[in-house]
């Protein structure tokens, strides 16, 4: 492996300025490096944090690396590719807000799914309020693991993250009470009961939603990881609590669940619908305690190699 070229230490604020300033048309590794240093911080299965980023000077590339999966329940790969999704979208957005877009080729070699993409990076022509929101949030994300406070049943942002997902191709569903209970322990819910309170503990009574594709295929799991870090991001960016859980179990049932109350919220009770595969179920609300300290990371240097 080649080392990387020498550059000047210089903040990031000031690698934004000079890659806009500068006239080269792929940016130089100081900037990926920058970028990525912010990427890293995607959420995985079990924080296993499954990738590897190779820059070439003319694309970035993202490997799948099922050896940090050791140990993983993940017979057909699922839970990597989810994973690869999340560090895939959190790269872009990286490289979206220090100025470079990105144009994805997804599995780019047929038959081969350890190499998740290729990117070719292009001077950014400007970005939009909610890639800005998503790149401020890459920072200040968390899974928030303990019990959360309801948005309440006038909240928009079940509403906004599930639009958000849509144009990813992939659906966001908020379930009712009757789904919540049903898919409580095959999701890990916290209990909901709120007898918790007698031995001073607080029942959760954040909102349920249900990521799923139309299809159960690696560029559907791959889709699945980027949308979750869509709506991960974007929600957070709007001051809501997340805490997703893909390595889910009944997965058939959390589906059903899924399409039983979709059905429901489109007056759809009789019609039948296409069937549907969930990736994910995520838990928002609002936090009722300080943030947590941040997961452990890689080092950005273990992550990211120049060649």
């Amino acid at each position: 492996m080649s080392t990387p070229p020498s550059t000047p230490s210089y903040s990031p604020v000031e690698k934004v300025l000079n890659a806009a300033a500068g006239k080269s048309e792929t940016p130089d590794f100081a900037v990926v490096r920058e970028a990525l240093n912010r990427a890293r911080r995607a959420p995985s299965v079990w924080n296993r944090q499954p990738w590897q980023w190779r820059y070439d000077g003319d694309r970035l590339h993202l490997f799948a690396d099922p050896e940090r999966m050791s140990g993983v329940v993940d017979p057909d790969s699922r839970l990597l590719l989810v994973s690869c999704g999340t560090a895939l979208h959190h790269g872009i957005i990286a490289m979206k807000g220090l100025g470079w877009d990105s144009t994805v080729s997804r599995f780019p070699v047929p038959g081969n799914h350890l190499l998740v993409a290729s990117i070719k990076l292009s001077r950014s022509t400007g970005e939009n309020g909610d890639e800005l929101a998503m790149f401020l949030a890459l920072d200040s994300r968390r899974t928030e693991t303990r019990p959360l406070a309801s948005l309440g049943p006038l909240s928009p942002v079940p509403r906004q993250l599930a639009r958000f997902v849509e144009q990813r191709g992939v659906a966001l569903t908020v379930l009712d009470s009757q789904g919540i209970d049903s898919i409580a322990s095959a999701a890990r819910l916290p209990t909901r009961s709120a007898r918790l309170s007698k031995w001073g503990l607080e029942p959760d009574f954040a909102d349920v939603c249900v990521l799923t594709t139309a299809e159960d295929t690696p560029e559907a799991w791959l889709h699945a990881g980027e949308a979750l870090s869509a709506a991960l991001l974007l929600a957070t960016s709007l001051n809501v609590a997340t805490c997703p859980v893909v390595d889910i179990e009944e997965r058939a049932m959390i589906s059903a669940e899924a399409d039983r109350c979709g059905r429901q919220q489109h007056h759809q009770h009789q019609v039948a619908s296409a069937p549907k595969y969930a990736q994910a179920v995520v838990r928002i609300g609002l936090r009722r305690y300080p943030a947590l300290r941040r997961s452990h990371r890689r080092n950005v240097r273990d992550v990211l190699q120049y060649r």
